[in-house]
């Protein structure tokens, strides 16, 4: 995939560049830069963010219902503005469309763990470990397992 740093500094050239999602489509692959606080203009709500990057996701899905990753990005999204039903919703159709999606059964994990679903965060985390080689995911489940089976 392409580098796209050396795009970014033109972004600054704008007199006003509204916050969320920018899609970059490059031949066939498309890259999704989300921009949390891009200060020209004012300030930005954290809200507003999720509202935009929310809006850019879902019209990404409606082009391509089949894309796992952006219903992982937009079910973090939703589950970071509240919408916990949302985001479980989201996570669970990209595992559908991508069982091995790994970071998609880790926000699943996380999302479970923090609203005290214990059981299905410890799955979660577990097929993480019997699947994944990434040594980020590797460290991370073993630490969350831990917390959640109460060792230390």
């Amino acid at each position: 995939m392409p580098c796209f740093v050396s795009a970014l500094p033109s972004f600054a050239k704008l007199p006003l560049v509204p916050i969320g999602i920018i899609v970059l489509l490059v031949g066939s692959s498309i890259a999704y830069i989300v921009i949390h606080f891009f200060k020209r203009g004012g300030f930005k709500s954290k809200t507003r963010n999720l509202d935009m990057a929310i809006v850019g996701l879902t019209q990404q899905i409606r082009r391509n219902p089949k894309d796992a990753l952006a219903h992982t990005k937009r079910g973090v999204a939703r589950y970071r503005k509240g919408d916990k039903k949302g985001a479980l919703e989201d996570l669970g159709k990209a595992i559908e469309i991508d069982e091995f999606l790994v970071e998609a059964h880790y926000n699943l994990g996380l999302i479970c763990a923090e609203t005290g679903v214990r059981k299905r965060a410890i799955e979660e985390f577990e097929w993480i470990r019997q699947h994944s080689e990434d040594p980020f995911y590797k460290t991370a489940v073993r630490e969350k397992l831990k917390k959640l089976r109460g060792e230390s």
